[in-house]
């Protein structure tokens, strides 16, 4: 399944991508050609590629079932837009086979499978509802969009702007919290629908990890609208620092806003947004190609032999906490997402329940440095207060299981759960796999 999943994606939005350069030299060369068979082959190649990228690119739902692997591509698939429509959508589906809601299909593609059963697709499901709540569809990108049009944001998101709201709850995914944030959540409530009974319940943080992060319970509950909660929009100071000793170790422990860490080949970085009450003397962020250079520089270069960090005062500076949450967001995502098939990288995620200190943790981190200098690849890691979030990406899969050996012999890591919107293995050999409920604690409102 991953090898298909990886053809189809590389194949189809490969030609795409292609065809973007490959136009314009094909209609100059069938334009200089004084060879009317060449020009006639010529012109109508140009033709149908752009007829394809144009198809791929802007038809309405096509370039989502490209990265959900749909084949062929279905123009039938339910596209609800109020709720009526999409409860109905999902009962029925549910009730004659096996119910696949979709929303931008960006966990079929780091998971590399297919969107099988009877799709529903939350993409035109979007907007603020009556009550104030926001529906399912709706992306992490336009809520934080109206939210800052109110001087609000949320204090804690996770990183994919561009995945929904409904998605987001469904595999309990997580931002990456700092100190001032460790017991905070984006959701106050959400109306769930329980598709084998028909029966919508509203549910705070604590009942949706229990539905949601429960593997027995995968698939019975589908998200219909989700209301939100705030904070004020404030400004937050950026730093950087290398982490290989226990007192930097601290330092990044200590980060009150967003704090995140890269380890790849070239070390340890650690990122915190720290409160401020200035905005002197630094550059805002994102200005011109910040966001790109800041994710190349952190998260690709780091998985490459021989990459190294530079100078990491060039990472300073100040911005929203909105943009904070959200700063290594990859940009130019349709054109950077074949890379990641054709290196045919793996990205999975651990849910570990664990709170270590400062020594432990810089014990973990050295650790995962030397196997990423080994072995290549990188690490992202973010904590809370009860929980460590282990993100890995390596191009083998039988080195995960060095990955997973090392954590259990050197660290004692017995027991994670696998992030079911990213890339699962089937075994975590040695470690135990246990449901994200049992390695999650559900977290209070803000």
């Amino acid at each position: 399944m991953t090898l298909a999943y990886t053809a189809w994606f590389a194949g189809v939005w490969g030609v795409s991508i292609l065809a973007v350069p490959l136009i314009p030299i094909l209609f100059v060369v069938a334009a200089l050609s004084t060879d009317p068979a060449v020009t006639a082959v010529v012109s109508s190649t140009a033709t149908l590629l752009l007829a394809f990228a144009l198809y791929t690119r802007c038809w309405p739902r096509v370039k989502h079932q490209i990265r959900a692997g749909v084949f062929p591509l279905s123009l039938w698939d339910y596209v609800p837009t109020t709720e009526a429509e999409f409860t109905t959508a999902c009962l029925n589906a549910y009730r004659t086979g096996t119910l696949t809601v979709v929303s931008h299909g960006w966990g079929f593609y780091l998971a590399k499978r297919r969107a099988k059963g009877n799709r529903v697709w939350t993409l035109r499901y979007t907007g603020k509802t009556k009550t104030g709540a926001w529906k399912s569809g709706t992306t992490i990108k336009q809520l934080k969009k109206a939210l800052a049009s109110e001087g609000r944001t949320l204090a804690v998101s996770p990183t994919m702007e561009f995945a929904s709201l409904g998605s987001l709850i469904a595999t309990c995914s997580h931002g990456h919290p700092g100190t001032n944030t460790v017991d905070a959540d984006w959701i106050e409530t959400a109306r769930v629908l329980h598709v084998e009974t028909g029966e919508i319940s509203e549910d705070g943080p604590v009942e949706l990890m229990a539905k949601f992060g429960t593997k027995e319970l995968e698939g019975k509950h589908v998200v219909i609208d989700v209301k939100v909660s705030t904070v004020k929009n404030v400004y937050v100071e950026r730093f950087a620092r290398r982490i290989d000793t226990i007192e930097a170790t601290t330092w990044w422990m200590a980060g009150t806003h967003v704090r995140l860490m890269f380890i790849g080949t070239a070390g340890p970085l650690g990122i915190v947004w720290n409160s401020t009450n200035t905005t002197e003397g630094k550059h805002m962020h994102p200005h011109r190609c910040s966001v790109f250079c800041f994710w190349f520089t952190a998260d690709c270069l780091q998985t490459l032999p021989g990459s190294w960090l530079g100078d990491l005062n060039r990472f300073e500076g100040y911005a929203t906490l909105a943009n904070a949450n959200s700063s290594i967001n990859p940009p130019f995502y349709p054109i950077f997402s074949i890379w990641g098939q054709l290196c045919c990288v793996y990205n999975l995620e651990l849910f570990v329940a664990w709170t270590p200190n400062a020594t432990q943790l810089a014990s973990v981190i050295a650790d995962i440095h030397a196997f990423h200098r080994k072995y290549y690849g990188r690490t992202e890691l973010r904590m809370d207060n009860t929980t460590v979030y282990i993100d890995i990406s390596l191009r083998s899969i039988s080195k995960f299981k060095l990955y997973f050996g090392m954590l259990f012999m050197k660290h004692g890591i017995k027991s994670a759960a696998q992030h079911s919107g990213k890339y699962r293995m089937t075994s975590l050999y040695p470690i135990q796999e246990i449901s994200p409920v049992a390695a999650l604690r559900p977290v209070t409102k803000v």
